[in-house]
């Protein structure tokens, strides 16, 4: 099953590569597929694993740019059928307490896994085994883990108390920060090496307290305000979240793979509800009612909240104090979260469509549908994670077991 996907893995990365080209795949008409690989979706998604069946192409009065969005759409929507379909593969026991945290590489070659005792492991999730174990990997917990590139070095952009979580949108235009006061913090037309200069001196914390507690209006004149309308890293308080709710510690986020929207879990102030949010991250101009030309009239212009929630979902409140870590899909039709000993897949409709073909507005937020249920632990489920390449899905708890979890057709 591991070699089968393996190939499936390769052709899907052939089909879509950034400059269009397949001179490697001959593509029959869509109305042309050859009837014994295609009496039905499983049979034609098992032909596709064993390089049998071919991918269809639109043909007719398209562009070759619209015929590589169409093939696209149509292999996300066969794809995205596989995932009601996630059966136990394997399990292990890390043998290092709870599994905090999952990470797999851009290639999808190597798993990694944060542990609960100091410790890293690493896992092939093809052959579904272990690789290679730090057992020291620091002096405490390791809580989470995230791949970068050779070139990133540290260096400290932006400073929040209150801070939780930070985010990069794909295309590197946004960063998403959240926070355990229960607001997040978004910096749109992002540039990373003005971001301290343009931020210096703001708290965003002092402000959001402010918004709370008065009217937009009585922060006129306020120094901070030019940040919500400067061209560049230009900053947002998203503040809408579900009736009843009482957000308090956003503790997960997660952001769309298309930068359409954001996706996070958070525990309300009392501590007695969770809920998962998906927001709106889109746009994200000036909100003023006349154009500003000159400093003075930033400062004189206070931030105006907007309607950003679009879905919702209450979760369970079992495992307190730990956190519940979210994941997307590679199309970002399913969000996985924690339930139970177990993991719901949500999606944004019952018909698993993509969040463009629904064009959801804030104000307007609806609830999400729960899809698919799987229970494979025995303790609380903490983490989970997409592969990005195949139709896998790991989920870790705080036993310290580690399950995989792949499409059977």
């Amino acid at each position: 099953m591991a070699e089968r996907i393996e190939i499936y893995g390769r052709m899907q990365c052939m089909m879509i590569k950034a400059d269009g080209t397949d001179d490697s795949v001959t593509v029959p008409s869509y109305n042309k597929l050859s009837k014994p690989h295609c009496e039905g979706f499983f049979d034609w998604c098992r032909g596709q694993q064993i390089g049998s069946s071919k991918v269809p192409l639109y043909h007719g009065c398209y562009s070759r740019t619209q015929k590589i969005y169409h093939r696209r759409r149509l292999i996300n929507n066969l794809q995205s059928q596989l995932y009601l379909h996630m059966t136990k593969a394997s399990s292990s026991f890390v043998g290092y307490g709870a599994v905090f945290n999952l990470e797999f590489s851009p290639t999808g070659k190597i798993l990694v896994a944060a542990c609960e005792g100091n410790a890293m492991k690493f896992y092939d999730p093809l052959a579904l085994c272990q690789i290679q174990v730090v057992p020291k990997a620091h002096t405490d917990c390791v809580n989470c883990i995230s791949y970068s590139s050779e070139a990133t070095k540290p260096t400290e952009l932006v400073c929040l108390d209150r801070l939780m979580r930070t985010r990069l949108t794909p295309d590197d235009s946004k960063m998403i920060l959240s926070t355990s006061l229960g607001y997040y913090l978004i910096i749109h037309d992002l540039d990373l090496l003005t971001l301290a200069k343009d931020l210096k001196d703001f708290s965003s914390d002092d402000y959001y307290l402010l918004l709370q507690e008065k009217d937009p209006k009585d922060l006129t004149n306020h120094p901070s305000n030019h940040v919500f309308h400067q061209k560049r890293n230009r900053v947002e308080l998203v503040m809408d979240f579900p009736r009843e709710s009482y957000p308090w510690c956003i503790s997960s986020l997660v952001v769309h793979p298309q930068s359409w929207c954001m996706m996070s879990r958070f525990t309300s102030e009392m501590e007695d509800s969770e809920w998962t949010c998906v927001h709106d991250i889109q746009g994200g101009h000036c909100n003023l009612d006349k154009d500003i030309h000159d400093s003075a009239a930033e400062n004189s212009t206070p931030f105006h909240p907007q309607d950003r929630l679009l879905y919702y979902m209450s979760e369970p409140n079992d495992g307190r104090g730990y956190i519940k870590e979210l994941s997307v899909s590679p199309d970002g039709r399913y969000i996985c979260s924690s339930f139970g000993y177990g993991v719901r897949l949500l999606t944004f409709n019952t018909d698993c469509s993509e969040l463009c073909d629904l064009n959801p507005t804030g104000g307007n937020s609806k609830e999400l549908t729960e899809k698919c249920l799987l229970i494979s632990h025995k303790r609380t489920v903490v983490t989970s994670e997409f592969s990005p390449t195949h139709p896998t899905l790991v989920t870790g708890c705080l036993e310290g077991e580690l399950v995989f979890h792949q499409a059977r057709l």
